[in-house]
């Protein structure tokens, strides 16, 4: 036997270690490789938002936290001011009396996507729930229809709406629907790309809470995996048909939705066009085997780099109009303690959320 060593003898890692070392080198590895990173990304998009739903551990804070300035938003579900919290963070506020907001914070905080608003913190105070969420300082696309439309081209179309189809792939993969995608509920912010808002109807569908399987369906007792199978496919194929009026929105008027020109731009969009807009929703576009990646492939996004989108590679205020850039809603904001006396829906001078043009507008 030969002399004792000086040296401690080494200690074998633990499991833990193990594993978090392998988890580390995959996630280096995806890293290097897009697709692979993106791909893991939504593979376990399902299990990271189910945890973080159960766990429902959303930051609180109190209404005295808060400086408030001026109304930036009211619809059927609440109302949203921008507010500074007491650290200086400037953000946007939403106001509402309705329980299903709970489940609104619940959902987005659950949720981690570049492309999704982010929330703060979200608290109760007397019957009206408050949830503070990121603010977007060139305010929502609505606002901006109008020179997107009259700039004449696609270009920023396809960029804008490849966003939404990256949040609307995630979502889809956590098994939320947003139900109620339009252009006043997706912001834009300073880097000129935008995030989906509003989740006030969204819905988290789980296949392993009854009470929700009977609000869907009317139905108590165990339910047959088609007919879970077809109200997956029911919650979420709606938020595809409505991604497809926010691409009509958007676009230049003459465009059209039958493609009037005889060009390969043209004939690629009304073809795109035609399958988010199928009335078999079975064979609808994003819904049919392939999901997302049917849209994302499909010939109208050809020149469109998803994965430099995914990672924000693309310089993309040089690619909307200049216009857009103009606006910052928190720039020359006066913040004060008094809070706006106006709850949702019960004071005629709460102002209704901006019109969304329609192609006759």
């Amino acid at each position: 036997m030969g002399e004792p060593s000086d040296n401690p003898p080494r200690k074998r890692p633990r499991t833990e270690e193990v594993i978090g070392n392998l988890t580390d080198n995959i996630g280096s590895t995806a890293d290097k490789h897009g697709p692979a990173a993106y791909g893991l990304h939504l593979e376990s998009a399902q299990h990271f938002f189910k945890q973080k739903y159960d766990a429902d551990e959303c930051p609180e804070a109190a209404l005295s936290d808060f400086e408030f300035s001026m109304q930036l938003g009211s619809g059927c579900y609440g109302t949203v001011y921008l507010s500074r919290y007491k650290d200086g963070q400037v953000c946007a506020l939403k106001q509402s009396t309705y329980e299903n907001a709970l489940e609104e914070k619940r959902i987005i905080y659950s949720l981690e996507s570049p492309f999704i608003v982010e929330v703060f913190f979200a608290f109760r105070d007397d019957k009206i729930i408050y949830i503070a969420l990121e603010l977007a300082p060139r305010g929502a696309l609505s606002r901006h229809i109008t020179c997107i439309r009259d700039s004449r081209s696609e270009q920023p179309v396809k960029l804008i709406s490849a966003q939404v189809v990256l949040a609307l792939e995630y979502m889809h993969e956590c098994r939320v629907a947003h139900r109620d995608l339009k252009c006043s509920n997706i912001v834009l912010f300073e880097d000129g790309y935008v995030k989906l808002c509003d989740f006030g109807i969204a819905m988290a569908i789980r296949e392993d809470d009854p009470n929700q399987m009977f609000r869907l369906t009317g139905k108590r007792g165990v339910i047959a995996p088609e007919q879970i199978k077809a109200l997956l496919v029911s919650s979420l194929c709606s938020d595809w048909w409505m991604f497809g009026m926010v691409i009509r929105d958007l676009l230049p008027l003459t465009g059209g939705f039958e493609g009037a020109e005889a060009t390969p731009s043209d004939s690629s969009l009304s073809d795109f066009l035609r399958g988010l807009f199928h009335e078999k929703v079975t064979e609808r576009l994003g819904v049919t085997l392939g999901g997302a990646k049917n849209i994302k492939e499909h010939p109208w996004y050809r020149d469109v780099d998803f994965r430099q989108l995914y990672h924000k590679n693309i310089p993309m205020l040089e690619k909307l109009p200049p216009e857009i850039n103009q606006v910052n809603l928190g720039e020359g904001a006066i913040f004060s303690k008094k809070f706006p006396e106006l709850v949702p829906g019960s004071d005629s001078s709460v102002s209704k959320p901006a019109r969304v043009p329609d192609d006759s507008s």
